[in-house]
């Protein structure tokens, strides 16, 4: 499960980090040659410190240009996939939507404040079902689309699948401690699971609350539906279709490897000069890929990081 807060928002601000690395590139080694060209007009050679100073700037910012090229594209991705979705769920009579509610103003503040007191008293609630906390409700009310892989609250949208910190294992209601009659709503949550190794502790599982949300009592109808759509079946058919999804990207991922491979050994053995620079920008998706795929087995070990530490510092 992952989550992201307004994807349009989101996904332009990654699009400008390369593009505002490749305009402070372009200043500085502008710049840079406008002040050695003063050095050499007035028959002057720059010390070797002050010729550091001026090319460190455009080097840096030229690091973080091409190190963006990397890392960017998987964000971009992921704002693209969740501001779909989204859009898919927002469309009349979409296959995709199970249910779909409004949270009026009122209960969505009693809803966040019972949520901040499972916060402080530690109840195996998830940061991405925390994050719903800081997300205020306009004066219509908060809307809510549970469609078949996602759950849209408002402007954020968390996908049930996908990504390595967690998986969907139950969907059922939910409690936050209060007495929910008081707020005019019942709780329907997301419950997610993550699996770790260590030396220590062995094979372990971490179950907690990756998302809840309030479900106001007229619209309980909605709520059983998701109920009745999220069945144990229904959830081993998404992990296994996420799991499928998985070995074609990595079977298109050797694909592409290979060709890359190709193309640039047909470019040595025979100097074709459009075989090697295609190859190499095969080459460069390739490593772009590899990297976003890396990115994501780094979270899940800080997040697996993290539970096992929890769970160590459990009392047993």
């Amino acid at each position: 499960m992952w989550s992201l807060r307004n994807p349009i928002r989101t996904g332009l601000i990654w699009v400008s980090v390369p593009l505002i690395g490749l305009m402070l590139t372009a200043v500085f080694v502008v710049l840079g040659d406008r002040v050695t060209a003063s050095y050499y007009a007035a028959a002057k050679t720059p010390s070797s410190t002050t010729e550091t100073l001026i090319a460190l700037p455009g080097a840096i910012s030229g690091a973080i240009f091409f190190l963006s090229l990397f890392i960017v594209p998987s964000y971009i991705a992921k704002a693209w996939r969740a501001w779909r979705s989204m859009r898919r769920l927002a469309e009349p009579g979409s296959a995709s939507l199970v249910a779909h509610w409004t949270v009026n103003a009122s209960i969505w503040a009693w809803f966040q404040r019972d949520l901040r007191d499972a916060r402080d008293k530690g109840d195996g609630l998830s940061s991405m079902a925390l994050s719903l906390c800081d997300l205020d409700s306009p004066a219509t009310g908060i809307d809510i689309r549970v469609g078949e892989e996602g759950v849209q609250v408002g402007a954020r949208y968390f996908a049930l699948r996908g990504g390595r910190s967690s998986s969907l294992t139950a969907v059922s209601p939910g409690a936050l401690g209060r007495d929910s009659a008081h707020s005019g709503a019942d709780y329907l949550a997301f419950v997610s699971t993550f699996q770790g190794y260590s030396r220590s502790l062995g094979a372990y599982t971490v179950e907690e609350i990756g998302l809840i949300v309030p479900v106001p009592r007229p619209s309980g109808a909605a709520m059983q539906r998701v109920l009745d759509h999220f069945t144990p079946t229904a959830i081993a058919d998404l992990e296994a279709r996420d799991a499928r999804r998985g070995r074609i990207g990595c079977l298109l991922n050797l694909g592409l490897l290979a060709v890359s491979i190709g193309m640039l050994a047909i470019y040595g053995i025979f100097d074709i000069q459009s075989a090697g620079w295609y190859g190499l920008l095969l080459f460069a998706a390739w490593l772009v890929w590899l990297v976003s795929y890396l990115m994501q087995v780094v979270v899940a070990l800080v997040v697996g990081l993290g539970h096992m530490l929890r769970m160590m510092r459990a009392p047993r």
